[in-house]
């Protein structure tokens, strides 16, 4: 019989996304921000960002907060390598 446990020692409010928003290229990582949006197409640009620590399905973003709308799933089905 065991048990498994988790202590937390500190809490702090930090700017974070869910890991599927951030995609790693070439040792960076990115996200996809709306730029345009129309009927047919939605057009994203990529924004360089640094991350921090990963918990529970998040990465902490180091940088000053990303202004926009975050593509926050199905991402990795678009090539994001210019």
């Amino acid at each position: 019989m065991y048990v498994e446990s988790e202590i937390i020692t500190q809490t702090d409010t930090v700017f974070a996304l869910p890991t599927t928003a951030v995609h790693k290229s070439g040792g960076e990582y990115y996200v996809l921000v709306l730029q345009e949006q129309s009927e047919e197409r939605y057009v994203f640009s990529k924004h360089k960002v640094r991350v921090g620590l990963e918990n529970e399905g998040f990465y902490e973003i180091l940088d000053s907060k990303v202004e926009g709308s975050i593509l926050t799933l199905g991402g990795y089905t678009i090539g994001i390598d210019e």
